[in-house]
């Protein structure tokens, strides 16, 4: 559980690191790949990239990669 929580205000950070610039849909598509994997959630633009291996979901976040998760999560 602690580990969990730990990984949960990681996402947090990479949320706010990328939350004060604006990107377009067709921007944050082009971020589509394990390499490279953004999201948008809740209207702000998620780097996701470091976090996927971790993820709880696993490989099901890539089906969302570059897209708009916010129904999904």
């Amino acid at each position: 559980m602690k580990n969990l929580i730990a990984k949960a205000f990681l996402f947090q950070n990479l949320a706010m690191a990328c939350g004060d610039k604006k990107y377009t849909k067709e921007e944050v598509a082009k971020h589509n790949t394990q390499n490279d994997l953004w999201i948008i959630y809740d209207g702000e633009v998620h780097d996701m990239t470091s976090f996927y291996k971790e993820h709880p979901g696993g490989k099901v976040i890539l089906n969302k990669a570059g897209q708009v998760s916010s129904v999904t999560f």
